[in-house]
């Protein structure tokens, strides 16, 4: 059976019966009448609110009869007028500093926001009543704040949150002998076992739900129980007794007035006669569904109404209805669909459990502030006790005197560390020029000459024939030598650092040191847009780091298979170098050149390095620098 049912939406007080009025009526139009009219008849417990609220001075027992109100005319459909009460509600108790009116009216606005579809709207002001019943300490608010949420995750799809919260209701509500929120968690968590196809499981919860209903009196209630116990005997395809059901609930619910509800239950019924082919009964109640739909603005549900019908038409074999009512479903889809509830929901949830914690905060702060007040107190007592007044100035001026030596001490020694960084870049950036210049030299000196000697040799060569082997030997040889000269001057002076950019410098570097079946070394940066907008001077020193750790791999590790990965987050650059070989004792780092040069290119950028190492288990450099 197509579930249309969805979760009851529960309230914070005791309601009930219903009154029927039309959409159309305002409020005033409600109550303007005398009291010997028909009118007064039907709409007694409306208009007993009303004229309630017309005697009553702007205190609680305003606040709660504007909310009972307000949730009476929402299930009349009069949306407009439930929502207009319910902040008339949230005004007056802000007037008079009443938290728990509060509660009673998110609860209506919520409960006005669900029967329009409107749910990131809804869950706002249930994480509201969460939030407000856990400042009170409300036991009887926080169980009803968690099935109310739980009802807008399920009506949303996600079933998870939803069953969580349905639980949490129950947990708080039986410890508090909640009745009224134990049955309605019991229903809800039912509806979750029937959408996972345990019918058994959903019969039980429905049933004990029913049970309590039925002890407390509440007839709207239990035609709620009514309804899920049919969709229960339906989906075992026991249509009898769902029947049975779903008419019991119907009649309970147009003694309430409760349109709302007659929708719904108009709709299941037709459900239950399509799945028997009773095509024609069950359009007859789907149309009454939809017009009931129609009058009160339940646009979700007529949406599926109209999708139910066409597909009545369809198996009624009338293509043309049929098409004609798909299109309805359509439009009525695209005017209540909203992508962003959930996200919606999510920022709501997230609020609400950012302001918990700045509640929190704001708590300790307090008291924090509350002990600093008190030992305030307790100095200005010592500061007039006479005696220890002078003691307790001399004390203040041996502090200052102490401080201002630390300081002046702390000044010195941070001078001493810049003129420190200061040497050790001049001697870097000395290094890094003097590499320049014998990398020039190298390449333009002595790798030229040798290059003209090759092309002497290879010119005798091919005159001398009788010693051509030897000749073809010295040629290899010098070869050989400019290969070397080349290498050692792109070493010294890579041309990949100055004018290419860091990622290209350092893929270029990588591949130098890859040697296939003895070292592979996997290089992963990101991003990569962000890595390459660092200055010359840190892509230099990441360059040089980067290299001197890939030597020390190569010399000393005997691994065969390094990582190295890069981010760049928040300001921050994260640089990581990992092997497999056979590591180092950590008391040697301040032994080898190598990695002091690696720690003093670190300190020139001032980051931080950390080397974590141990015999046998390989080595990781971890390095953090502000870009």
């Amino acid at each position: 059976m197509k579930r249309i049912l969805v979760v009851i939406f529960i309230v914070l007080a005791e309601l009930n019966g219903l009154a029927q009025i039309s959409k159309k009526d305002s409020i005033a139009s409600i109550v303007n009448f005398n009291q010997n009219s028909e009118k007064l008849k039907k709409f007694t417990k409306i208009d007993s609110l009303y004229f309630s609220i017309q005697k009553a001075k702007e205190d609680s027992n305003k606040v709660i009869a504007l909310n009972l109100l307000s949730w009476e005319l929402a299930y009349t459909g009069n949306n407009n007028a439930s929502f207009e009460l319910a902040n008339e509600a949230i005004t007056l108790s802000e007037k008079i500093k009443y938290k728990k009116g509060y509660l009673g009216a998110y609860n209506a606005l919520a409960n006005v926001y669900s029967h329009t579809g409107n749910h990131s709207e809804a869950i706002k002001k249930y994480f509201s009543t969460l939030k407000i019943s856990e400042e009170l300490n409300y036991k009887n608010g926080i169980a009803n704040a968690y099935n109310n949420i739980g009802s807008v995750y399920f009506n949303t799809g996600n079933y998870k949150e939803a069953l969580i919260n349905f639980k949490a209701a129950l947990k708080i509500s039986t410890e508090i002998n909640f009745k009224k929120v134990i049955a309605i968690a019991y229903e809800n968590i039912g509806i979750i076992n029937q959408i996972g196809g345990d019918y058994d499981e959903a019969l039980k919860n429905h049933l004990a739900s029913l049970k309590i209903r039925e002890q407390m009196g509440d007839k709207r209630a239990i035609s709620w129980s009514y309804q899920n116990l049919a969709i229960d005997y339906a989906s075992q395809k026991k249509y009898g007794i769902a029947q049975e059901y779903f008419m019991k609930a119907l009649q309970l619910q147009e003694q309430a007035g409760d349109k709302f509800e007659m929708c719904r239950i108009y709709v299941n019924i037709g459900e239950l006669f399509i799945e028997q082919k009773k095509y024609k009964e069950a359009l007859e109640l789907c149309e009454k569904g939809l017009a009931i739909a129609n009058e009160i603005n339940f646009q979700e549900m007529g949406c599926q109404i109209e999708k139910v019908i066409s597909e009545i038409y369809e198996a009624m074999g009338n293509p043309i209805k049929a098409l004609e009512h798909y299109k309805k479903y359509k439009v009525a889809k695209d005017s209540v669909e909203n992508n962003e509830n959930d996200k919606k929901i999510v920022r709501a949830e997230m609020n609400y459990k950012f302001e918990k914690q700045r509640q929190e905060e704001k708590i300790l702060l307090a008291k924090k502030e509350a002990r600093i007040i008190e030992e305030l107190k307790y100095q200005k007592v010592l500061w007039w006790s006479g005696i220890l007044g002078v003691i307790l100035v001399a004390s203040i001026a041996f502090i200052l005197l102490v401080n201002y030596r630390r300081k002046i001490k702390t000044n010195n020694l941070i001078a001493l560390q810049k003129e420190e960084i200061s040497r050790q870049k001049a001697g870097i950036e000395g290094q890094e020029e003097e590499r320049n210049r014998i990398s020039k030299e190298l390449h333009d000196g002595l790798g030229g000459s040798l290059a003209a000697i090759k092309l002497n040799l290879e010119r005798i060569g091919s005159l001398e024939k009788g010693h051509s082997k030897e000749i073809e030997k010295i040629i290899s040889n010098v070869s050989e030598a400019c290969k070397e000269v080349r290498t050692i001057s792109h070493n010294l002076s890579p041309f990949s650092i100055t004018n290419n950019l860091l990622l290209e410098a350092l893929q270029d570097l990588v591949s130098k040191f890859n040697v296939p079946g003895k070292l592979s070394i996997s290089l992963e940066c990101f991003p990569e847009k962000e890595i390459n907008k660092v200055s010359q001077e840190v892509k230099n020193e990441l360059y040089r780091i980067t290299q001197e750790c890939l030597n020390n791999i190569v010399k000393h590790a005997n691994a065969n298979r390094v990582n190295i990965g890069m981010l760049v987050e928040e300001n921050y650059l994260y640089l990581s170098i990992e092997d497999n070989g056979k590591g180092f004792d950590s008391a040697s780092i301040k032994k080898g050149i190598g990695l002091k040069n690696i720690k003093t290119r670190v300190d020139l950028l001032k980051g931080d390095i950390s080397i974590d190492s141990k015999a046998g288990r390989g080595t990781a450099i971890n390095i953090k620098l502000k870009v």
